[in-house]
């Protein structure tokens, strides 16, 4: 039952190793695609940043096996995203030890999620504290939790924002002052009221109210609007018409789009070094994939997804964390499912002898 039911879980932002295990839970998780280790020796030939500001956040590791005939790449990032809003956060502990020069020997942990412990230990659920009882709020298949119950069954969604900008769209300041033009928040930074972006049509007949600076940092009702709340944890951006940077309103957008241009440079120099001058040595489909979309991108190709596009394209990636809220759906090690009701404060939930808050309360013979 225990990899059946993972098949249809959230990852949590911090899951526990189960008090219970049958040795299972870490052979089932290390096949996982959320965990790699290095087949081989290797050495760190390069390290390139995503963001010179940021350069331990997301970064991409050059690596070239113990024969010296083949590189490879790891990235390193925050998180990973799936599909639509599912993914999960990465443990990147043993990433950071890396240095340019520097030994990864066999078995180094290269990827693996927070749903390994240091020790490699398997986690995907929280230990609870469950009460057994039977009352009207615990009829059938209803679940009461307690509110420090939801955090602990707290999960990431990850948000991934394809924004075009056109000629005729002005993005608004909502995140600036008079001196920085600023149209969303930066890497690390948490969206503001909600709002991740803003946009306003260009009207010539209503330029001189709508385009005002002042107003430029308000965001009207007619204006478009990007709504989450989260985390910005990465940003990328993509243009085929840089003479829109002259412009106030794209000096951010800029200053990412040339942070994207030189990781694209340091990427495709490094690997130079070692296929130059008639070598022999040969990359991995990853590298190789990131290596021809850095040269093409450097060349000045108009492609976006195989297609061609003339304008600005910015992907934004947000990390919501989201309690476990009334609807959602429980289920234990073993198969028992049910459904929260109703979330209580800790006050209100049952205690035991010692005075410890119950975390859950279950009707044993309604769960099914």
């Amino acid at each position: 039952m225990f990899s059946t039911n993972l098949e249809q879980r959230l990852a949590l932002c911090n899951p526990d190793v189960p008090y219970v295990s049958t040795g299972f839970e870490n052979q089932f998780g290390q096949y996982s695609s959320s965990f790699r280790i290095a087949d081989q020796d290797y050495t760190a030939v390069g390290i390139i940043p995503k963001y010179s500001s940021r350069p331990y956040d997301h970064y991409y590791i050059i690596l070239l096996d113990e024969s010296g005939k083949k590189l490879d790449v790891i990235e390193r990032s925050e998180y990973q995203h799936i599909t639509e809003t599912f993914g999960y956060i990465n443990d990147n502990t043993e990433l950071d030890a890396i240095v340019v020069g520097g030994g990864v020997p066999k078995g180094t942990v290269l990827h693996k999620s927070r749903a390994f412990d240091e020790y490699n230990n398997r986690m995907d659920g929280k230990n609870l504290l469950v009460l057994f009882n039977a009352s009207e709020e615990t009829m059938e298949d209803s679940i009461i939790i307690s509110e420090s119950a939801s955090e602990k069954l707290a999960s990431p969604l990850i948000h991934k924002f394809n924004i075009t900008f056109n000629v005729n769209d002005i993005p608004l300041n909502l995140f600036g002052d008079a001196n920085n033009y600023k149209i969303f928040p930066d890497i690390g930074e948490m969206t503001k009221d909600d709002i991740l972006c803003a946009v306003r049509k260009e009207k010539k007949e209503e330029a001189f109210y709508s385009q005002d600076f002042n107003r430029l940092s308000t965001a009207f009702m007619s204006d478009e609007k990007i709504t989450v709340f989260g985390k910005v944890v990465d940003i990328d951006v993509q243009c085929n018409n840089p003479e829109v940077f002259d412009e106030i309103y794209y000096q951010q957008i800029a200053r990412y789009h040339a942070e994207h241009m030189r990781m694209c440079q340091e990427i495709v120099d490094v690997v130079d070094q070692y296929r130059g001058d008639g070598s022999h040595v040969s990359m991995t489909y990853d590298l190789q994939k990131l290596y021809s979309n850095c040269q093409a991108e450097l060349k000045g190709d108009k492609f976006l997804n195989e297609r061609v596009f003339s304008g600005t394209v910015i992907t934004i990636t947000v990390v919501e964390n989201i309690k476990a809220c009334a609807g959602d759906k429980l289920t234990n090690r073993y198969g028992g499912k049910g459904v929260i009701s109703r979330v209580k404060p800790d006050n209100l939930m049952p205690k035991t002898y010692d005075g410890e808050v119950v975390d859950i309360q279950v009707n044993m013979c309604g769960v099914n």
